[in-house]
């Protein structure tokens, strides 16, 4: 009996390294379990059979050399044999595209895997264009064709061809560009033979993008290669680099260098410090120095403005002066400027608390021109002649009269 035990189990074992081999999914595993577990059935209920025949005979026989004798025998047929499935449908294996005179082999998937593939008819549906012997297939001419496969005469699978011209060489015109943020160039393509096929790639289309007939568009800051390659691999390379060149903010107002950042995403940030070298408003330093090249995006640049020099004493308080003096009453610069210098600051102190002290001067020519009118009358030409007399320029004296209502 445990003689039998250890048959059956090398048997299973046998069973076992056949299904792994063969790499069956679990539902093919438990389908030739079953299967097997069925033909054991089978040897038990023939034994069974033949041992009552035997003890009915009345024959001498030692028993268990005979049912452990047919059970090897059977484990072997088993372990030889298998449990077979039938072969459900089948499909090709191989390349879809292939230059003239190239050739390859496709091969038959099977499913199950390890069903029986006794024959395989191959044929093509032109072989003007793609000709095929026991599953290797040759190039013959450009165009399209269809490789048919019947498996075991009755199971047939398809797969298409295509046969292209084999690239003798391919260029691109340009084997380096130089573009700005959100630029636009084309570059040409050159292959021989002309009908070859080909494809064009951005190796990183987060800095530029291609369409299919050459044109590049510049999306982003850094480095990058436009590729143009044939069906056969063989390859043309143009290097692309996005980048801007940092101008002189010197020669920029505060608002030009703003919408320099804005159109080329950059981010420009500004702080004012005072200088005794660097007239007011123009620019002290920049954090990137100008007529550098950036070529790599998130960029920032920081502009120090000047506020001019550091105030002294005396400027500090005409400053105080001016500003109190436009809290209360309408003035021009002129005239705010000679009531500070009445006041005894000098010439630089007072013009230091004018040009600093915020004053709109359209808007105290307005509060002039309106407070004349509330007082007295005023011709149009009258009034402005008043607010010219104050100090206010043509512009400003202008710009009061029609704000009165002129």
């Amino acid at each position: 009996y445990l003689k039998v035990l250890i048959l059956l189990k090398k048997c299973s074992i046998c069973c076992y390294l056949r299904i792994s081999k063969n790499a069956y999914s679990l539902q093919m595993v438990l389908d030739d379990l079953h299967t097997c577990i069925i033909f054991y059935l089978n040897i038990f209920v023939f034994v069974e059979i033949y041992v009552i025949i035997i003890i009915v005979r009345g024959v001498e026989v030692n028993m268990k050399n005979k049912i452990v004798q047919l059970l090897f025998i059977c484990s072997i047929v088993l372990c030889l044999t298998g449990c077979t499935p039938k072969l459900e449908s089948v499909s090709i294996n191989g390349i879809s595209e292939i230059p003239i005179n190239g050739s390859d082999t496709l091969t038959i998937i099977k499913n199950p895997i390890d069903a029986e593939v006794e024959n395989v008819e191959w044929k093509s549906s032109n072989e003007a264009i793609v000709r095929v012997i026991d599953g290797v297939i040759t190039g013959i001419s450009e165009g399209k064709a269809t490789i048919i496969a019947k498996v075991n005469g009755e199971i047939q699978t398809t797969k298409d061809i295509t046969v292209y011209y084999p690239t003798e060489n391919i260029t691109i015109d340009k084997t380096e560009l130089k573009l700005a943020l959100n630029e636009e160039q084309k570059i040409n393509v050159t292959i021989n033979p002309e009908n070859s096929l080909y494809t064009l790639k951005s190796e990183n289309s987060s800095v530029v993008t291609i369409s299919s007939d050459g044109k590049i568009k510049a999306i982003n800051y850094g480095k990058t290669r436009i590729i143009a390659k044939s069906k056969d691999n063989k390859e043309a390379i143009c290097e692309i680099s996005v980048s801007v060149v940092v101008p002189n903010f010197n020669s920029m107002s505060l608002s030009d260098a703003k919408k320099w950042g804005n159109d080329n995403n950059i981010t420009i940030t500004t702080d004012t410090d005072y200088s005794e070298t660097v007239k007011k408003d123009k620019v002290i330093s920049q954090s990137i120095p100008y007529g550098t090249e950036i070529n790599e995006p998130g960029k920032s640049i920081n502009i120090i403005y000047s506020i001019g020099h550091k105030p002294t004493l005396g400027e500090m308080n005409a400053l105080r002066s001016a500003k109190s003096y436009i809290d209360l009453m309408s003035f021009s610069a002129k005239g705010l400027k000679k009531q500070l210098k009445y006041e005894g600051y000098s010439d630089s102190e007072a013009q230091y608390g004018v040009d600093n002290c915020g004053a709109n001067w359209n808007e105290q020519a307005a509060k002039s021109a309106k407070s004349y009118i509330e007082l007295m009358s005023f011709s149009r030409s009258g009034l402005k002649k008043q607010l010219l007399y104050e100090g206010f320029t043509e512009s400003q004296a202008e710009y009061g009269v029609k704000a009165a209502g002129y």
